[in-house]
């Protein structure tokens, strides 16, 4: 979209910063809600984030349109991340915690990486056997389709999050 390096590196600030936000204002939810409305409204804010973006994004779009949508998925993202490792840790014994960690360390890497591949090969495709900005453009809202599509898996999914057991107010 002509944007320099510096102005694309701040664009996924808009994505960063949000996470950091929601990452420490969770706490304050999962008090009040079950995981599963939790996690699932994440899922939903990163889903209306990625489906704006799919309805925004052309040769046209500019900054403040793609701040609105990167920040929206950032605190979507924000949401799910600390929920989903508070709902696996406290459902596992003290003992197998560091196991744990490490399991979701390496499939949060894992995940990372076959994501960024995964759309990496989603935008190669949209862009092949043309060099033209257009066919980019096109590559990189099938990116964001295929980003919705699993964000809505992630949304049927988590309804099946079992609901904790409140007892004298307590989770």
């Amino acid at each position: 979209l002509g944007f320099s390096a510096l102005t694309t590196g701040l664009l996924f600030a808009a994505l960063a910063a949000p996470r950091f936000i929601m990452a420490y204002a969770t706490g304050f939810f999962s008090k009040r809600f079950q995981p599963r409305y939790i996690i699932s409204f994440g899922f939903l804010l990163a889903l209306i984030g990625s489906i704006y973006l799919i309805s925004t994004f052309s040769t046209h779009t500019t900054i403040l349109q793609l701040v609105l949508g990167m920040a929206s998925i950032g605190f979507g993202v924000g949401i799910i991340f600390p929920s989903s490792s508070y709902l696996l840790f406290t459902n596992i014994s003290r003992d197998k915690q560091p196991d744990a960690s490490a399991a979701m360390n390496t499939l949060n890497n894992l995940s990372t990486s076959m994501g960024t591949a995964i759309l990496g090969l989603i935008l190669l495709m949209g862009t092949y056997n043309a060099l033209s900005v257009l066919k980019l453009i096109g590559g990189i809202t099938n990116a964001f389709y295929a980003i919705a599509i699993m964000l809505f898996v992630g949304i049927i999914i988590s309804q099946f999050i079992p609901p904790y057991k409140r007892t004298n107010n307590k989770i």
